[in-house]
């Protein structure tokens, strides 16, 4: 395969660019009678050209669709220090994985924050912007807790050893459902070597509920992880049952390597570690690792 530099990868992508979705054009790429190229995907919904709305007559462009398949071009973060070059199609999924790709501020309010960097200097960021969004821990549990009707809403950065995680939480009102959900932040595939347990006990110690989940790559939107159920998720009426005297709602979220996820630790290291004295605890714990996602209410 041939490689080019910048400034020619930028005007290879834009003789690529498809004039109606914008994505790069990917074999079969399809002509019109006066020579414009359109992607087939969206071939698919036009009658004419959209660039002179001549029709199209079949014929493809086999020397773009070559050039596209044999092209490597360098990744849109070289200047940030990533040296791939890749073919067209591998390009796009690279974005999404790639190390020096940069990272916006997810944290306080929306849109809140504009500052946008990489992912080596997302902590110090937190730290200075944003420090009571910050958890640090050198173990993997984290315990939360925040006002069920002004706060629950929030955003927070935690970080296990060198690894970054975000923690979501977002209301629905009309569905009166509450959603919960951990993502890590860096390069996709390593999200799939971690998932979360998320753990509520009411006050009195009466109901208890464990929800095993994976982690989601920070690439994903809430909406997307709600979409696929890879989240806690808890009705409202539910939620009231673990709420305290001062409207304080606690909560713990367990982040483990998935090889070693709940193998580590016995039910009493972990009953003693919640404080935690009655026995269906025990088997709560024991249970909820037998399926993707499990739900325990007593």
């Amino acid at each position: 395969m041939a490689a080019v530099n910048s400034d020619s990868a930028g005007c290879i992508m834009s003789v690529l660019e498809c004039p109606v979705c914008m994505d790069t054009m990917r074999s079969p790429i399809l002509l019109c009678q006066n020579g414009h190229n359109v992607c087939n995907v969206c071939k698919l919904n036009l009658t004419n050209c959209p660039t002179c709305r001549a029709q199209f007559t079949g014929t493809r462009n086999l020397a773009l669709e070559k050039l596209s398949q044999e092209i490597r071009v360098p990744c849109a973060n070289s200047e940030r220090g990533c040296t791939e070059k890749l073919s067209i199609q591998d390009i796009t999924k690279h974005k999404t994985s790639c190390p020096y790709r940069p990272h916006k501020c997810l944290l306080g309010l929306p849109n809140s924050c504009s500052w946008e960097g990489r992912r080596t200097d997302i902590l110090l960021h937190a730290k200075e912007k944003h420090r009571g969004s910050v958890f640090q821990s050198r173990v993997n549990i984290f315990s939360i807790y925040k006002n069920w009707k002004k706060t629950l809403e929030c955003e927070i950065l935690c970080t296990l050893s060198e690894e970054i995680f975000l923690l979501r939480t977002k209301r629905d009102s009309k569905k009166r459902k509450y959603y919960e959900a951990v993502q890590y932040i860096g390069p996709a595939e390593s999200a799939s070597k971690y998932r979360y347990e998320h753990h509520l006990v009411s006050p009195e110690g009466h109901k208890e509920m464990t929800v095993n989940c994976a982690v989601r790559s920070d690439t994903e939107s809430m909406e997307r992880i709600i979409e696929i159920g890879e989240c806690f998720t808890i009705d409202y009426d539910t939620a009231k049952a673990f709420v305290g005297r001062e409207g304080r709602i606690g909560w713990t979220v367990n982040i483990r390597h998935e090889p070693s996820f709940g193998r580590h630790r016995s039910p009493e290291v972990y009953r003693q570690q919640f404080g935690l004295d009655s026995s269906p605890y025990v088997s709560t714990w024991e249970s909820s690792f037998c399926s993707p996602q499990y739900y325990h209410t007593n």
